[in-house]
């Protein structure tokens, strides 16, 4: 059986633990400090696992996981707060070159939650080059510029992310997705925010219960869905599907989508920016507006107010575009300077 290189088990104010803010009387704010510094070397993976409380990892020049966990409990006393930390231990296990975090209630997260007002806060430092695989059941996640693969998840919070050179996944319940820049896959998935994506090097799969969605640039496939938002989709260079019910869409494509790309939406505008010598098959219809067209097209179709369907320069993939909450319009993109 392996043993793990390093067990520490953090009941309460053990293991260097820093009591501060501590007032007299019966019904005191007590906060309590943990820090912890794993030794490692780039390209280890850090595993954290929490019931509560907000994470931020800080990369950097380090050869190091350094811990530093703040406690609080407000309006409690030294004893109550010393009882509330004792059944919610910090549980640190390093194997070779992973460091894995588990901080769980001992009585159940629900019922320790309806007992204590328990804060928490995880700071964390790592070598610029680590995996990340973080979750927490109530509050955000910041991540800083890493290169490595980057799992994010939360009930409670929004995940918010530097340039990542790898790939991000990224989950919430409550809360908006931000990432910078990815240069592999990105899978970004909430039900109750939007999610603003900066310039993306892989395929893109976005999808939101309650807001927008918004990427910069995308090299690879882009598919992004939202039940009550607008989706804005700029610089692209793959395929697009871009689906919403509530919202209008906006996409521009820096050459002839190459492949078929699908944009539809129950209520709103669809607006389609294409270099004028784009080729690609156009069929647009609307029930709710009209259709316009300001490129150069080879071959009509069919052709009236609410429908068009023909080829751009010489046809190639299909561009399908559905509304039945407002007009389409195909515009020629801006040539960059």
């Amino acid at each position: 059986m392996h043993t793990p290189s390093l067990l520490h088990r953090l009941p309460g104010a053990a293991l260097g633990a820093v009591m501060a803010s501590l007032l007299s009387g019966a019904a005191l704010a007590s906060e309590v400090v943990t820090r912890q510094e794993f030794p490692v070397t780039p390209g280890g993976r850090l595993i954290l696992d929490a019931d509560r409380g907000s994470i931020t990892v800080t990369p950097g020049a380090t050869q190091a996981v350094g811990l530093t966990v703040t406690r609080e409990l407000k309006g409690a006393s030294a004893a109550k707060t010393e009882e509330a930390l004792a059944q919610h231990p910090i549980d640190c296990v390093q194997d070779g070159n992973t460091v894995r975090i588990h901080a769980h209630s001992r009585e159940g997260s629900l019922a320790f939650w309806r007992r204590n007002s328990l804060r928490v806060r995880y700071e964390v430092t790592v070598p610029r080059k680590f995996d990340l695989q973080l979750k927490t059941a109530g509050g955000g996640i910041t991540v800083g510029d890493i290169t490595g693969q980057v799992e994010l998840s939360t009930a409670g919070g929004s995940l918010t992310t530097g340039t990542i050179d790898g790939s991000l996944k990224a989950r919430t319940s409550g809360g908006s997705i931000r990432a910078d820049g990815v240069t592999g896959n990105v899978e970004a998935g909430t039900a109750g925010g939007s999610i603003h994506l900066g310039d993306m090097g892989g395929d893109v799969h976005a999808e939101t219960s309650g807001g927008s969605i918004r990427i910069a640039s995308a090299v690879g496939a882009v598919d992004a869905e939202t039940a009550g938002g607008s989706i804005e989709l700029s610089r692209l260079s793959g395929a697009a599907h871009a689906e919403t019910s509530g919202g209008s869409i906006t996409a521009a494509f820096a050459a002839s989508p190459s492949k078929d790309s699908v944009l539809e939406t129950s209520g709103g505008s669809i607006t389609v920016l294409l270099p004028e010598s784009a080729s690609c098959a156009v069929d647009a219809r609307t029930s709710g507006g009209s259709v316009s067209n300001e490129l150069p097209v080879t071959t009509r179709r069919r052709e009236s107010k609410s429908e068009f369907q023909g080829d751009l320069g010489s046809g190639g993939s299909t561009l399908k575009l559905r509304t039945s909450g407002g007009g389409i319009r195909l515009k020629a993109l801006a040539a960059t300077p």
